[in-house]
């Protein structure tokens, strides 16, 4: 993350009950959780190396929560739990893949994501969506590289609807 000109601007928490994510930016450090899905996201990770280097500006975070909320919503495993009565209880999970061939996500829909995108950043959706096959984007430029946003030449910060 960007060091910001002003402390106050240092810091953003987002979330979505819906999804059970959070998002919380704290100077130059972004944290994401998403709290239902029982580590799906996680091989996810390597999907993002090409942005890890970039101090992200305030409206890439925003960008990277929508990725991570929206595609809580397409998984198709629910997590299961074992729960021992000792003291301390213990909590086991149980492997996420189980017995399905199924994928462990459905096909990324880009209007949906669209949506979610719009509720991070509060940008509105028609602004974000070019049917068939198109969403904006902050994190990549035209060539898919990598793009770093100078929070001074560029000092937009998203908006939270309807807080």
């Amino acid at each position: 993350m960007q060091a910001m000109p002003e402390k106050r601007l240092e810091w953003d928490l987002t979330d979505n009950v819906e999804t059970m994510f959070i998002g919380c930016r704290v100077g130059r450090v972004a944290l994401f959780a998403v709290l239902g899905d029982g580590g799906a996201q996680q091989p996810y990770e390597q999907a993002y190396e090409d942005i890890a280097p970039i101090d992200l500006h305030p409206i890439q975070f925003r960008e990277l929560c929508a990725h991570f909320s929206y595609r809580s919503t397409i998984a198709t495993r629910t997590p299961k739990y074992i729960i021992t009565q000792r003291t301390p209880h213990e909590v086991y999970q149980m492997p996420l893949g189980g017995l399905s061939m199924k994928p462990m996500f459905e096909d990324w829909d880009l209007e949906t994501y669209a949506h979610f995108l719009a509720y991070y950043t509060g940008v509105d959706a028609s602004h974000l969506y070019v049917p068939p096959d198109k969403t904006m984007t902050w994190l990549h430029d035209e060539q898919e590289r990598p793009q770093f946003i100078n929070f001074t030449d560029y000092p937009i910060l998203p908006r939270n609807p309807g807080r």
